[in-house]
């Protein structure tokens, strides 16, 4: 598992070195030309080391939150994704599990400071499949912080609060980082 989350953090380096070398002016209508938004990204939950890895694929505000908060369209999305989870929990017990992941994304301040952008987010997670382990529910808040950058690739950096209910939870302080693309 851990080659997998090292291969990820490579193939997420080699699409942010892609971006300097593309032409800043070409039209881009993604990597594959589908148009889709996605998003990868990995990071640590809690104080145990436990490795999280996450692929959304990134969807339009469908419930109209936006009108509501008084915002753009733009600045609501949800991501649902499939991920998985490894490493020890709250009782020192190694573990692995998939989960399915569903979180709405409000950009609260879009062009900060030199065009980073400021975001809240949170949502629930299904911890579906686990070796030796039951399923069940867990959760995420955060708070992250994004760059925009040519071509519909934007890095970003997480910090918040998540827990995943596989057997004995994992909880604690969440730290993530991503690359949101355009395939």
């Amino acid at each position: 598992m851990r080659k997998v989350f090292f291969g990820l953090v490579i193939v997420s380096m080699i699409f942010a070195v892609q971006v300097f070398a593309e032409d800043l002016q070409a039209p881009f209508s993604g990597l594959l030309g589908w148009g889709l938004k996605t998003d990868v990204n990995i990071g640590y939950l809690g104080f145990v080391a436990t490795e999280v890895i996450r692929v959304d694929v990134i969807y339009a505000d469908p419930f109209g939150i936006a009108n509501r908060l008084g915002c753009s369209p733009e600045a609501v999305n949800w991501k649902v994704g499939l991920g998985g989870a490894f490493g020890k929990d709250t009782t020192g017990t190694s573990f692995q599990t998939g989960a399915l992941f569903v979180d709405n994304v409000i950009d609260v301040v879009p062009n900060a400071v030199f065009g980073t952008g400021l975001y809240v987010g949170y949502g629930l997670n299904w911890a579906f499949y686990g070796i030796g382990r039951t399923s069940g529910f867990g959760g995420q808040a955060y708070l992250g912080i994004k760059k925009p950058l040519a071509n519909g690739y934007v890095p970003y950096a997480e910090l918040g609060w998540g827990c995943i209910s596989a057997g004995d939870s994992t909880q604690g302080a969440r730290v993530n980082l991503g690359l949101q693309m355009t395939l």
